[in-house]
């Protein structure tokens, strides 16, 4: 009621000036600091009242007052990365030009055609990737020639091809394990890497992201053996043990397992 409002404000010092029959000023003393726009003195009133007093309307509702964010793919590969590098992985970035003459020699075909550099500086760099697997080859041969055999390596990038519909690029992630799963010590003998250590890693991104993927055995170019992992009928990657072919052509004489999952799809479906 209008006379228990202003007896609440009177109450409070907060003086009532100008009263019509639809509104009145206030006058709000100095130390009442809190006290300094319409909703404020609506709130001083509702407290002392008690909100529970209130009666509410049947088709009571409310409003947000701001916007959800917006899902960011970048903010998303950045959750990953970071669950990533928590487990022992270092993150790598390498050349999206590679050399044709590694999937030409292996016989290898993948989704359309390879984009081909017309002002190629170089048969090494000659075509746009069409998966991560080559240059993360050449980045694991490197190390391992070094004396660091024991690798997690991760990569978020992009493969190329062009389609029925001309030139299409994917995002996508590309993850390494290969060598020892830790550094050997005094304390104890470690063990050698395997393919569970890349399909537990696979699981935990999966998890992060709130999906559940099925996953079946499959024969794949790129593997002596792996499985890929659908999701609603969509494949969004593949994992399995390389080929000692492949690896014999970078020099590599260990060992490597390898996933290349779509981060696109998984970013899509995550929650």
């Amino acid at each position: 009621p209008r006379t228990e409002v202003h007896a609440i404000l009177t109450r409070l010092d907060i003086e009532i000036l100008e009263m019509t029959t639809e509104s009145f000023k206030a006058s709000v003393p100095p130390y009442r600091v809190d006290v300094t726009q319409e909703a404020d003195v609506v709130e001083e009133v509702l407290r002392i009242y008690g909100f529970n007093n209130i009666e509410l309307s049947d088709t009571a509702h409310a409003d947000y007052l701001a916007e959800f964010p917006a899902k960011d793919i970048d903010s998303y590969k950045r959750t990953i990365g970071e669950l990533l590098v928590s487990t022992g992985f270092f993150e790598i970035w390498t050349n999206s030009l590679t050399n044709q003459a590694y999937q030409e020699k292996h016989q290898l075909t993948f989704k359309g055609k390879a984009v081909e550099v017309l002002n190629k500086l170089s048969e090494e760099q000659g075509v746009l990737r069409q998966t991560l697997l080559f240059t993360g080859l050449e980045v694991s041969a490197y190390n391992i020639n070094r004396r660091q055999k024991d690798l997690r390596l991760f990569e978020f990038g992009k493969v190329y091809y062009k389609g029925m519909s001309g030139y299409q690029e994917e995002e996508r992630l590309a993850l390494y394990i290969t060598g020892n799963r830790e550094t050997e010590n005094w304390q104890h003998k470690t063990k050698p890497s395997t393919y569970f250590d890349l399909a537990q890693t696979v699981s935990n991104i999966l998890l992060k992201s709130g999906i559940t993927a099925n996953q079946e055995i499959i024969k794949d170019q790129l593997l002596e053996y792996g499985s890929r992992l659908l999701l609603n009928q969509d494949e969004i990657g593949i994992l399995g043990k390389v080929k000692s072919s492949l690896l014999k052509e970078f020099g590599i004489k260990q060992e490597l397992f390898y996933a290349e999952l779509n981060t696109s799809l998984l970013f899509n479906a995550a929650n």
